[in-house]
């Protein structure tokens, strides 16, 4: 299962976004959330069938949310939308420990590109194990 967080609902950015994950992802294997409370319960009612977290900060203050429910996302590969390019703000998403990170001002095919080979690598594993 594939987790967006988006915490800038409701504009441009947002919608690009999710179009490139829908482009790689199946609907049934995805879920998208606008706060952070809606993701933090499903993370504890679903933590086993996460796999994958796409984060979309709307600021620093969303970062610090996030490490707040940084154990819940221990066995979960974070791919980060980071909201400017200020070093605090770089050096708060690595805190994450993130296996990539981005920016809002940026296509977001970098991003596809990763998660499509994220996934493709959950497939083979699961293939090499059944």
């Amino acid at each position: 299962m594939v987790l967006l967080l988006d915490m800038k609902k409701n504009n441009g950015v947002g919608k690009s976004l999710l179009e490139k994950v829908n482009k790689v992802v199946l609907h049934d294997q995805f879920e998208e959330f606008h706060s952070f409370e809606a993701l933090f319960q499903c993370l504890v009612k679903s933590w086993d069938e996460t796999e994958i977290i796409i984060l979309r900060a709307a600021s620093g203050k969303d970062l610090v949310d996030f490490m707040r429910i940084r154990g819940l996302m221990r066995d979960v590969q974070i791919l980060l939308v980071l909201p400017d390019r200020k070093s605090e703000t770089l050096v708060q998403g690595h805190l994450l420990h993130p296996r990539y990170i981005t920016y809002e001002d940026g296509n977001f095919d970098d991003l596809a590109a990763v998660l499509q080979k994220m996934l493709n690598r959950k497939r083979q594993q699961f293939h090499i194990s059944s």
